[in-house]
């Protein structure tokens, strides 16, 4: 059974650092996913087995630590027989840990030596402490923090924010509070998360479905869409068929929730 443990991320460091997600067991799913979210970037630590990342080229070992940016489609992982991984979440507009906006890494699933060789280097130093038992969770905190280089686009951000909303306001309205044509507000999306805002609403309302299906067996597939923001059910699944390949159903079957223990 798989466990769940979600790492506390000291408040002052929350608008760079997005969660912290511990995930470790033996057996599990048959695969995993890689999705399109709103972050600016995912990083994974592979403590222990990294398994096989399976997208569109193909399939291959996962470096020990990489770094997914923002994906239009998901891709999946094979783990192995066990599982022993840290991700981190960076939050959308903010590059600060990586060093560079997420337009940089769009549809890009790349080791994290290839894109911060010092911070990969720090994070391989606390996965190995980490593995001996001479390191800590907040010893990891501060290997990122460490790392932060602040270059967050305040206007996005804000955007950001209103635009992850399950009832958003439109985007003309947004551009209007902050001062900006709508074409403006467009290039600086574009300049920072490689998505338009449009793109980026589409796919925040994916998460956030992804996110009530993760947290439960669903009762209620149309009640959960509208919770999320779509329309309905069917909006639901042509989303879920585009962005993952699959219907809700099969992503969320009952013996994925029983892989689980109960999160921490």
């Amino acid at each position: 059974m798989l466990k769940i443990e979600r790492w506390t991320v000291p408040a002052h460091l929350s608008r760079h650092i997005g969660g912290v997600v511990h995930v470790s067991g033996a057996s599990g799913p048959p695969t995993d996913h890689l999705l399109p979210d709103t972050n600016a970037g995912d990083i994974a630590i592979h403590i222990g087995d990294a398994g096989q990342l399976v997208t569109a080229a193909g399939a291959r070992q996962q470096p020990a630590r990489f770094v997914v940016g923002a994906l239009e489609r998901a891709a999946q992982i094979r783990h192995g027989s066990s599982i022993d991984t840290v991700f981190i979440s960076l939050p959308a507009g903010c590059g600060c840990v990586l060093g560079m906006p997420a337009a940089a890494l769009r549809n890009a699933i790349e080791p994290l030596d290839a894109v911060a060789p010092a911070l990969d280097s720090a994070l391989r130093d606390w996965a190995d402490a980490y593995s001996a038992g001479r390191a800590s969770a907040q010893m990891l905190i501060e290997a990122l923090a460490s790392h932060l280089h602040l270059r967050c686009d305040r206007v996005v951000r804000k955007m950001v924010d209103e635009l992850d909303e399950p009832e958003p306001r439109s985007v003309t309205s947004l551009a209007d509070v902050v001062g900006l044509s709508r074409r403006q507000v467009d290039r600086r999306f574009a300049d920072t998360l490689g998505r338009t805002p449009r793109e980026f609403r589409r796919i925040a309302r994916f998460a956030r479905a992804w996110r009530l299906a993760g947290a439960g067996p669903v009762k209620n597939w149309a009640a959960l869409a509208t919770s999320a923001g779509y329309f309905d059910q069917a909006h639901l699944i042509h989303d879920f068929r585009l962005l993952a390949s699959e219907t809700p159903k099969a992503v969320f079957p009952d013996t994925w929730y029983a892989a689980f223990a109960p999160a921490a």
